[in-house]
């Protein structure tokens, strides 16, 4: 990691709300296939959409490059940080919120799995 790089993330972290973490261990750092591997100083773990945004906010007044990350299922390694971008991850943005079962229509957060997407329409 870069000194400004460093610099930049402890202004980053002055401010922000959401919850932060280490330097990021699998499975984080790595796709569900095992194929992509990389590192990351940080994984922000945002609740709510508006910490989410003011994270995204921040990292971009810092010009810290970031890469959003949900369930890491996907097979080309979009969700992996391969160059020490910030992990945005969406695993603390969960819920239903829209269900219509007769139309066969749902909508729900950010960090919510399919199953229980799946649950709710049941």
């Amino acid at each position: 990691m870069s000194e400004g790089w460093a610099k930049r993330w402890r202004e980053f972290r002055a401010g922000v709300r959401a919850p932060l973490r280490p330097p990021s261990p699998p499975p984080r750092a790595s796709d569900w296939t095992g194929k992509f591997t990389g590192r990351s100083p940080v994984a922000l773990r945002p609740r709510t959409e508006a910490q989410a945004a003011a994270a995204l906010a921040r990292c971009a007044a810092r010009r810290l490059a970031v890469v959003p990350q949900g369930g890491n299922t996907g097979l080309v390694g979009g969700g992996v940080p391969l160059h020490d971008e910030v992990v945005l991850s969406t695993t603390r943005m969960v819920g239903v919120t829209r269900v219509d079962a007769a139309a066969g229509v749902g909508s729900a957060r950010a960090g919510t799995t399919l199953a229980a997407l799946e649950a709710a329409a049941a």
